[in-house]
């Protein structure tokens, strides 16, 4: 393909990405509502409904292989339409299903679309973007253009669907699916500018062994170790709290239509936060993460303590969302700040295997941290279950940190050139 031609593709694939990011990001309309849905429509246990989750990070984990195989066979572009339908298909299985198994199914095909979607959207947006000193900057401004579209989205949808569920509980999820068709079609609109075929056939034993170079990459890396451990553990953290909050807020008596106008709010507080990173970013550099997690650990274990103690009904409402609505802006700042961080220095073939495994590890946490919190709460009451989690939380991310010291954060010239040499272009960056 002729360069101008090129960049003009990728310009355009970069104006499409931030509304495709807004509609396909997640769930909207059913996130909200998602776990009153299936405990009072479906029936459901609280246990069982958190271990859905797991179970949801568990197929994610299984479908890696093939998911990774099917985007080399047929393409970014081809893989995330398909991704897109399986997504809509999942979302009628929520709405049709009355057993376990079916709801088990709808996770099953979810898994596969959002591993799908995991590993080629970061990486589609990382190859648009020329490589330079300011790819990172790039990268995080179109990101965060596309999170805090879906966060302000999101915050109407969730706002609307408190009163929905109170009219017909169905509803939520039949405009959920809606959304998902209409982020399929707006799907096709990506040019998917592949340079070369050799990876057209490859075979799972190829991809295996990509897949192991890739490791080996990463364990000769201290940063990316670093990276990935911190970004699986407070991803499957985040995970408890979404599937936690509704639970949350029920549980302290709050209306159903209040909890869509709070989980409204919150996505407001992680839109503005994500449309932020960049300040925070160059307020407090490779201090980020650590001020990210210790917060999300601390605002957690707040919350458990507040709803144990119950000092008073309004006190404890009231600083219940507050300590919730802290957790939202982490979140609206980690998910976009901890992708930059990972595609820093990174080729686009590096960068994909980084991102596959990136997500592999995630949903590896996410499946075990999930499942313990619902083995939790089988034992003991919601307040006291995030209490716990959130003191287990915190010492776990503090260990983390003291170990990131002195690996994540640093300037081009102060990493050993082998975690650089996958992108030859970056020479320029570390000699400079």
């Amino acid at each position: 393909m002729d360069r101008a031609l090129k960049i003009k593709m990728n310009k355009r694939n970069c104006r499409i990405y931030p509304f495709y990011r807004m509609l396909s990001y997640d769930y909207l309309f059913y996130f909200s509502i998602n776990f009153l849905f299936l405990t009072q429509v479906k029936q459901f246990s609280a246990s069982d409904a958190v271990l859905l989750t797991s179970l949801y990070s568990l197929f994610c984990v299984i479908v890696q292989l093939p998911v990774t195989l099917i985007i080399d066979k047929f393409g970014k572009k081809h893989t995330l339409v398909l991704a897109n339908v399986i997504n809509v298909i999942s979302t009628v299985l929520i709405i049709i299903g009355d057993s376990y198994s079916t709801q088990v199914l709808a996770q099953f095909l979810s898994a596969i679309a959002c591993s799908t979607k995991t590993v080629v959207e970061p990486s589609l947006l990382n190859k648009f973007l020329p490589v330079s000193p300011k790819k990172g900057k790039l990268f995080s401004r179109i990101e965060g253009k596309g999170l805090s579209l879906y966060y302000y989205l999101d915050a109407i949808t969730a706002f609307v669907s408190g009163f929905l569920f109170k009219v017909n509980p169905y509803l939520p999820l039949i405009l959920c699916a809606s959304m998902q068709a209409i982020a399929f079609f707006l799907s096709f609109s990506f040019v998917d500018i592949r340079t070369k075929k050799t990876n057209d056939n490859r075979t799972s034993k190829a991809y295996v062994r990509d897949l192991k170079s890739g490791i080996k990459f990463i364990l000769k890396s201290n940063r990316l170790k670093s990276l990935l451990l911190f970004a699986g553990f407070l991803t499957g953290t985040l995970a408890i709290v979404t599937v936690s909050q509704t639970n949350i807020l029920n549980s302290i008596d709050i209306p159903i239509e209040w909890i869509g106008i709070i989980a409204a709010g919150y996505r407001i507080l992680s839109g503005i936060a994500s449309n932020n990173q960049l300040s925070f970013h160059e307020k407090f550099r490779n201090k980020s993460l650590s001020i990210i997690g210790t917060t999300i650990s601390i605002a957690l274990i707040s919350v458990g303590l507040t709803m144990i103690l119950k000092i008073h009904f309004i006190f404890t409402i009231i600083v219940v969302i507050v300590l919730l609505g802290i957790i939202s802006v982490c979140r609206g700042l980690f998910h976009i700040l901890i992708s930059r961080y990972l595609g820093n220095f990174m080729s686009v073939k590096m960068g994909e295997k980084i991102f596959s495994l990136s997500s592999l590890i995630n949903h590896l946490f996410n499946m075990s941290m999930c499942f313990i919190a619902a083995q939790l709460l089988n034992v003991v009451d919601v307040g006291i279950s995030v209490f716990v989690l959130g003191c287990a939380i915190l010492m776990i991310t503090l260990a983390i940190i003291r170990y990131m010291k002195d690996k994540v954060g640093l300037q081009p010239n102060e990493y050993e050139k082998e975690e650089l040499v996958h992108a030859p272009e970056y020479d320029k960056l570390v000699n400079r």
